[in-house]
């Protein structure tokens, strides 16, 4: 089931990026499953099978890797100053919203798994 899918990556997110079960400071949010089930498993329903899961793997475990073992990246992951799960229309419009020019938005590569994608507000109001 897509709940206990959601559990498994839980806690391997939490193991990588080094924060104490019970005292997190970023967990994945509902958003960031919503986000992962669109861009990867959009066809699954409520059923996950392996496949599924070593296919989101194959995506998500590249970043994981970068954020425990490069500390400056799970710092800024961690205070949220990296959006990550977010795709590139809702970043868009994000940015369109922002009354700050050169305002940008770190976001992880939908194709390239382990690679961040920066967006930068170019408009002013």
């Amino acid at each position: 089931l897509f709940i206990r899918f959601c559990n498994v990556i839980q806690r391997h997110y939490v193991k990588a990026t080094r924060q104490t079960v019970g005292a997190e400071v970023r967990t994945l949010a509902v958003a960031d499953f919503n986000y992962i089930r669109k861009i990867k498993l959009a066809s699954c329903g409520d059923q996950v099978t392996l496949d599924d899961f070593k296919r989101v793997w194959a995506w998500l475990g590249p970043y994981l890797h970068r954020i425990r073992y490069q500390r400056h990246l799970c710092s800024l992951w961690l205070s949220g100053a990296v959006f990550g799960f977010i795709d590139r229309p809702h970043v868009e419009t994000l940015l369109l919203q922002s009354s700050r020019p050169g305002a940008f938005i770190l976001r992880f590569s939908e194709r390239v798994p382990g690679t961040n994608k920066m967006v930068k507000n170019t408009h002013s109001h």
